[in-house]
């Protein structure tokens, strides 16, 4: 006969209560109800076993024995003991600093920073130079007292691009960094950072020794150029659409930075009178130049002077100069390792055929970009007639840019600021 109890079916015998139990011991089964209320006793019991093992801060000072000792006196608490003297073996304490290094290098940086809340050691290790030589806090929000010790701790690489600095570095509302202390980072990248341009002329004048620096879209001041100039071996500079910038000053600072390799100016919205200034001051050692955005300002007694001076140039964008003709193409075959040439949008260059004939003098080119200059007919004909030269393969500058790929994301210029 079956019956419901309490939404739990049991299965009774016909007969009294206690030969029902009798039957049960025979056949080696117990009631669930039975089952039920045993295994709940016996966690229970493991429950209560546990607490017994661990002591409030108000019983610690009467507590203070051994094991031994308290069951002498009678207590049933029983004192958290390190390991030490609990003679047992701290697996953790037992590892070299360079084991737990290795470990810790896989943690996320805000991971790091609990860690570094555990013990002396763990502060040590957490906050080791090692782990903080490349980091990459893009689109993050630092508030005030945050960023100023962590860029102290930073060796080589900081990537800040898209992030939001608010109030200082430091705390107590001081974003002044002590004289005595230099920042050693060597790659930054302040790409499109939201801050006051004073905190970032700060940073910049810690930085002794950037090899390469973005600014891209970021407010430049006349201190930020200064820090700039002394940068004795910058080789790559990234002020792609920068805003308010001097233009005597930007003029002294690239003329001091003899190293530089690699140089975006493009959408500075320069005047004629700079363009042509400044063309007359840039590094010989350039290899590298974006100066497209100038529109009417960039003319073609300009691209004379410029290959005239920068004969090392392997990559040239003159994109959107919409005043520079096909004379042009006579100072362009001067530059004998041109590889790559940005004309887009560069309206008063010849038509496709004139064109074409100017681009074979280019003896080792192997890239152009020709936007807006010819059509898809065009393309596909000059693509035949031009291989291996690559047409039309890379709609955008990369010139200095320390990130073109999302599959790169974590990237500054070669720096994987994630490792």
């Amino acid at each position: 006969m079956v019956e419901m109890e309490r939404s739990v079916t049991r299965f009774v015998w016909d007969v009294d209560l206690e030969e029902t139990k009798i039957i049960y011991q025979d056949i080696g089964v117990k009631e669930l109800e039975t089952l039920v209320e045993e295994k709940l006793a016996t966690e229970r019991r493991q429950g209560q076993k546990r607490r017994a093992t661990f002591t409030t801060p108000e019983n610690q000072q009467q507590c203070l024995r051994t094991s031994s000792s308290s069951e002498k006196h009678g207590c049933k608490c029983q004192l958290f003991q390190p390991c030490s003297e609990r003679n047992e073996i701290d697996s953790f304490e037992s590892l070299s600093d360079e084991i737990i290094l290795s470990i810790l290098r896989w943690l996320p940086r805000q991971q790091l920073a609990k860690c570094a809340c555990l013990s002396k050691r763990w502060k040590r290790l957490c906050m080791d130079e090692f782990l903080w030589k490349r980091i990459d806090l893009s689109e993050k929000k630092f508030v005030s007292g945050t960023l100023g010790p962590i860029l102290l701790r930073t060796g080589i690489a900081a990537k800040l691009a898209r992030s939001t600095i608010i109030g200082s570095l430091f705390e107590n509302n001081s974003s002044q960094i002590p004289d005595e202390i230099h920042l050693t980072l060597q790659y930054l990248d302040l790409s499109m950072c939201n801050s006051r341009p004073k905190l970032l002329q700060e940073i910049l004048s810690k930085c002794t020794s950037l090899r390469k620096l973005s600014l891209e879209s970021c407010t430049v001041t006349e201190g930020m150029l200064t820090s700039i100039g002394v940068q004795g071996g910058l080789e790559e500079l990234n002020l792609c659409m920068c805003l308010e910038i001097d233009d005597t000053e930007l003029q002294l600072s690239l003329a001091k930075c003899q190293r530089l390799k690699s140089l975006n100016l493009a959408w500075l919205n320069l005047s004629r009178k700079v363009v042509r200034s400044l063309v007359e001051v840039l590094p010989q050692s350039l290899e590298k130049l974006n100066i497209g955005g100038c529109r009417e300002s960039l003319r073609d007694e300009d691209i004379e002077i410029l290959a005239a001076r920068c004969q090392s140039l392997i990559e040239l964008d003159l994109s959107d100069g919409s005043s520079l003709t096909g004379s042009i193409f006579v100072d362009l075959e001067t530059l004998s390792g041109l590889q790559h040439l940005a004309l887009s949008r560069c309206y008063r260059i010849p038509n496709p055929m004139q064109l074409m004939d100017c681009l074979k003098r280019l003896k080792v080119l192997k890239a152009v970009e020709l936007f807006g200059l010819i059509t898809e007919k065009d393309l596909k004909v000059m693509s035949e007639m031009l291989s291996p030269v690559r047409i039309n393969t890379h709609p955008f500058s990369s010139i200095s840019r320390p990130t073109m790929s999302m599959s790169k994301r974590s990237y500054t210029w070669e720096i994987n600021c994630k490792e």
